[in-house]
């Protein structure tokens, strides 16, 4: 990512990297081991897993949460962001 924002960059093409916690996707519920339950169950046990394990806002990320921050870093406004890494995940990296 930061080689191809360096190749890039005189071509004024940005490239940065959207790191995004555990997101409540249809993938996220697939792979869990509790992903099997009814939905209302799910989510409770998914709340649950997220005040143990995001420190910060504990819950999950919502999709349009990670989609609006995407569409923020697109924007004109950060013409000079290239070559970064930038982590949404709730507060869970800032724990570590």
């Amino acid at each position: 990512m930061q080689s191809a924002a360096l190749d890039y960059a005189g071509a004024g093409i940005r490239v940065n990297a959207l790191v995004p916690g555990t997101t409540d996707t249809e993938l996220v519920r697939n792979l869990s081991p509790i992903g099997g339950l009814p939905d209302d169950a799910y989510q409770v046990a998914m709340r649950q897993w997220a005040k143990s394990n995001v420190p910060g806002l504990g819950r999950l990320a919502t999709p349009e949460e990670i989609a609006a921050f995407a569409l923020t870093l697109a924007a004109p406004e950060h013409r000079y962001l290239t070559g970064a890494q930038l982590v949404i995940d709730g507060g869970k990296t800032a724990h570590a």
